[in-house]
């Protein structure tokens, strides 16, 4: 028989294999092994063993690292046993001269994971020995003749490995492991710092010799430049979390201020090593982009202290430096495009000067007070002066802000991609974006400076006359890109109306084909403005303006930002739906026109949500345009097979739609019926994405009904299936089951009757209060709605035979739910008694046998009190005073119990007619509540029609009282009434007098 050794080696090669059936086997055999003892050991043996297969050896490392995700907790199913844990960290340190890259990088996050679980209470001395490691490894020179590759290789990655175990070390928040971190930090930076100046200082200086002329080893120097790397990668996790206040540790602020001299120096020799080789100009870049990579963090984690350190300034300082380098040569700048990384770098780091939450903290303590009160003071009085501020709103807008060569010729080359990454927040990726985030902040913080320098460059661009060239149109376009992104600082500076009238709308209309850079920022610009200073007659010259740019004459990314625009100022607060009704129809074809132009799902998917925004502030003057809206569904809807998304805003626009239709709506249910059928079959795989929108569309559809049909009818068998299913959308099934019980009570109750109430009893029992009361809502119309029609007689046999009321009575008698879900079946059973007391006696002693009538009767009047709403109450006591007709010798011995709980809800309600305000107490609404529908004035009159509205409670016991003395006789009433207590009697007299 084959080792164990052997064994997983076979089943990891056919796990490599890409044929399905050869690795589906293999698969689930590694599984089962996951929990063998041994298994792990034995894929470590496995990657060790350099004579096996790199693939196989590479398999066998990654599994290793997921098995210890899986299993090294100790608390872990089927935890990897202790011994072979030691056995694994015995061996994780022995394996630094792995020639292969990537195995040697999984090794090292092997070694990082188990370090974050054991550290320190089962690994204690892990740094210990990994440091001493890293430092002969580190200290170890080539002998002559020997391969110095080798050495390099193995410095490299012992320096890896320690990097990833402080990495994942830094990561630990519990307090101990982050004390226990921050204890050893010290020791670990000292030595990191010391290895990153040697290796920095050796290779600036071999450089130096290698630009003068002298001999050098390339490989080297790319080795030197790769150590100091790593180590700096190391030392950017212990400033940043192995300290508070890292300017307090000597070691730590010196690094800080000479990390700046650094990367001044490579910076600078980035410049002069045009003939370098790859590797050493992309460890340059890579250790200034590090640099960049360490401040962001630290302002991030350490904010406080990153600005309260000496150097805090000189950091920033320079990083405006270079953003100043690059406002003046941008097209050699960017030649590199790791340049572009640098800037956005820079840019982020002003940014997080001039705003920062933690300036912003509630009730902080006196220390922090303090620091906060210097921070502002250093920032204000060293970096954001005003002569600073000036020239950086100046060279933001002027120089950042311009469309660059690239993006004119994406706009050129595929226009709807270029609207898309528009409209994206991808802002930490890009110069412009990040310059707009900068800026926007600067002008907030520094509103009294800075908006009388975007109202003078406005001022200026128009001094120039005409935009004829390129330059000055793009640098009009970024002035304008300005104004719109500070409209909100900038309402009492400009006045929009005049700006629109007698500049933008000009330009707009222009048929000049160069300006249409410029249309696109106009139409941005009524988007932005619209809502904040613009009057109602401008208002509507800005629609008539965006529709001319939405018309086919116009280029396509002018077309699409008019027309997501256009979304963004109908869809404002103070949008006046009523002047907007002239322009209605050309808005809708318009729309319709440009998303038939566009080519890609996603800019499709954005002009439907921009017209669904249409439907939903027209309301009901978008019905008579809804069939050119309904027209382009179908196509769309074939079209778009796989586009599950893009079905999904389909349905979106349908909801709103039908909404504004009313009871209109009917006139799309041939269309809108089978796409509800087939998004909500759970059997398609498409329904993982259009169902919660399918019911949406479902549940509008049915409460704008005013009668029912057949392809609505034929819908209720998923809304079963649906209700089977489970999941968040439970509670909207559960009212799309009312709305149709409601629509039509006699013929859904006697199809589904039995099934709905089969599925309700089977959810019953250790439910949410919310989810008790949502389904119990849903059963207690079917109840109303049946009394209404005159056929209880049969819905109260279907509650008996489907096991739900036993479970409501059992629960109730028992007292195994929480109080506010048993008050909640304690209605329902209310209600049954109300209705039909015969049937509900009968119904609960068939049931539970005689002796569960009088327990249920006793629960139901000790839960009386943890009932809080007044309709509820009222109920109750409606329900308790009905069963004592019901003639049954069970119920009469309950009289004072029942009589006590009359009694105390008639002092409580003291009603006086059947309009009493509080048989209307305040019902709690659900987002999809929508009382203007036909369904919501069904539901009004039903509750209209409720016998606890419409039945004054006193004067109804008192018909009971009679009714049960006239059955019982004088004799035995009397007798009856004597095991009252006279104090309730009293109680009951004063009330019914």
């Amino acid at each position: 028989m084959a080792s164990p050794f052997e064994q997983i080696c076979t089943a990891l090669q056919y796990a490599a294999s890409p044929e399905p059936l050869v690795r589906k086997p293999a698969d689930d055999q590694l599984a089962q092994w996951e929990v063998v003892p041994g298994f792990y050991s034995t894929l470590q043996e496995i990657y060790l063993n350099r004579s096996v297969d790199p693939k196989i050896r590479t398999l066998a490392i990654i599994y290793l690292k997921n098995g210890i995700e899986k299993y090294w907790r100790k608390t872990a199913k089927n935890p990897i046993a202790a011994d072979e844990k030691s056995l694994i960290r015995s061996r994780l340190l022995g394996s630094f001269d792995e020639p292969t890259k990537q195995m040697s990088a999984q090794a090292a996050l092997v070694m990082a994971k188990v370090a974050r679980h054991d550290f320190p209470n089962d690994w204690p001395d892990l740094l210990h020995v990994l440091m001493g490691t890293v430092q002969a490894a580190v200290a170890e020179k080539p002998a002559p003749g020997l391969d110095a590759s080798r050495i390099r290789l193995i410095q490299q990655s012992a320096l890896y490995h320690l990097h990833q175990v402080i990495k994942a070390l830094s990561t630990k928040t519990l307090i101990a492991s982050r004390q226990k971190f921050e204890q050893l930090a010290p020791e670990m930076l000292r030595y990191t710092v010391s290895l990153f100046y040697d290796r920095a200082n050796y290779f600036l200086a071999g450089v130096a010799n290698w630009i003068h002329g002298q001999q050098v080893d390339p490989d080297d120097l790319e080795g030197a430049l790769q150590l100091a790397i790593l180590a700096f990668k190391s030392i950017r996790r212990l400033v940043c979390y192995g300290y508070k206040t890292f300017y307090t540790d000597p070691d730590g602020l010196q690094f800080f201020q000479y990390s700046i001299e650094y990367l001044r120096k490579f910076t600078a020799l980035k410049s002069t090593l045009a003939n370098a080789t790859k590797g050493i100009f992309d460890g340059i870049n890579k250790i200034i982009l590090h640099h960049g990579k360490f401040y962001l963090e630290l302002q991030k984690v350490r904010f406080l202290s990153f600005v309260l350190a000496p150097g805090s300034i000189a950091v920033a300082q320079f990083y405006w430096g270079e953003i100043e380098k690059y406002a003046q040569s941008k097209d050699a700048f960017l030649a590199d495009p790791s340049n572009e990384r640098f800037i956005v770098q820079a840019l982020q780091i002003l940014k997080n000067l001039n705003k920062n939450s933690e300036f912003h903290v509630r009730s902080p303590a006196e220390a922090v007070a303090q620091d906060i009160a210097q921070s502002r003071k250093v920032l204000s009085e060293q970096l954001f002066v005003p002569a600073t501020l000036t020239k950086m709103c100046q060279v933001l807008i002027a120089q950042c802000l311009v469309l660059g060569p690239d993006e004119l010729q994406s706009w050129e080359d595929d226009p709807e991609s270029f609207v898309s990454e528009e409209e994206a927040d991808h802002w930490e990726y890009s110069i412009r974006r990040c310059a707009e985030k900068l800026l926007t902040e600067l002008v907030v913080e520094h509103r009294a400076l800075l908006t009388p320098v975007l109202v003078g460059m406005l001022q200026e661009v128009y001094a120039r006359g005409s935009a004829s060239s390129l330059h000055d149109i793009i640098l009009k376009d970024a002035v304008y890109a300005a104004i719109g992104l500070c409209a909100h600082d900038l309402y009492d500076q400009i006045s929009f109306d005049t700006w629109f009238q007698s500049n933008l709308r000009a330009e707009a209309l222009s048929n000049d084909s160069s300006m249409r850079i410029v249309k696109r920022r106009i139409a941005e610009l009524c988007g932005n403005w619209i809502e904040i200073n613009c009057s109602a007659d401008v208002q509507l010259e800005v629609y008539r303006t965006l529709f001319v740019l939405m018309q086919k004459d116009q280029d396509m990314v002018v077309r699409l930002t008019a027309a997501m625009n256009l979304k963004s100022c109908i869809d404002q607060w103070n949008f006046d739906s009523s002047a907007f009704v002239p322009l209605l129809p050309m808005c809708i074809s318009l729309s319709i026109d440009v998303m038939k132009d566009s080519d890609e799902f996603d800019t499709k998917m954005k002009l439907l949500n921009c017209l669904a925004v249409v439907v939903e502030r027209m309301e009901g003057h978008v019905a008579a345009y809804a069939p050119s809206i309904v027209q382009i569904l179908p196509e769309l809807w074939e079209f778009s097979e796989d586009q599950n998304l893009f079905r999904a805003s389909i349905l979106v626009v349908l909801t709103r739609l039908v909404a504004s239709l009313r009871e209109n709506s009917p006139s799309i249910h041939s269309f809108v019926t089978p796409l509800i059928r087939f998004s909500v079959d759970t059997a398609e795989p498409a329904h993982v994405y259009l169902l919660e929108d399918a019911i949406d569309l479902w549940l509008v559809t049915m409460q704008n009904c005013v009668q029912s049909s057949d392809e609505l009818a034929s819908l209720f068998p998923s809304a079963l299936a649906l209700l089977e299913y489970g999941g968040e959308s439970t509670k909207k099934i559960l009212k799309i089951i009312e709305a149709y019980v409601l629509l039509d009570t006699v013929r859904v109750l006697q199809t589904y009757a039995r099934d709905i109430l089969d599925v309700i009893a089977r959810l019953v029992g250790n439910i949410k209060p919310d989810a008790a009361h949502s389904i119990l809502r849903c059963v207690d119309i079917m109840l109303q709605t049946c009394h209404i029609a005159n056929c209880f007689p049969a819905i109260g046999e279907v509650l008996v035979g489907s096991g739900l009321l036993a479970n409501l009575a059992k629960t109730v008698i028992e007292n195994i739910e929480l109080h506010v879900v048993i008050v909640k079946y304690i209605s329902i059973l209310s209600r049954m008694a109300l209705y039909d007391p015969e049937l509900f006696v009968r119904s609960i002693v068939s049931v539970g046998g005689e002796a569960a009538l009088p327990a249920l009767i006793d629960a139901w009047c000790d839960k009386y009190d943890n009932i809080s709403h007044p309709k509820q109450r009222k109920l109750c006591a409606l329900g308790l005073a009905t069963l004592l007709r019901s003639n049954s010798h069970l119920v009469y011995p309950k009289i004072e119990a029942i009589l006590n709980v009359v009694t105390s809800a008639s002092n409580e309600l003291k009603e006086s007619d059947a309009a009493d305000p509080l048989m209307r107490f305040y019902e709690a609404r659900d987002d999809d509540d929508d009382e203007a529908s036909p369904d919501g004035k069904r539901r009004a009159e039903l509750a209209n029609r409720d016998p606890v509205v419409a039945t004054q409670l006193v004067p109804y016991m008192k018909s009971v009282v009679s009714q049960c003395a006239a059955t019982m006789g004088a004799q035995n009433w009397e007798q009856l009434c004597r095991q009252i207590s006279p104090h309730i009697l009293s109680e009951w007299t004063k009330v019914s007098e």
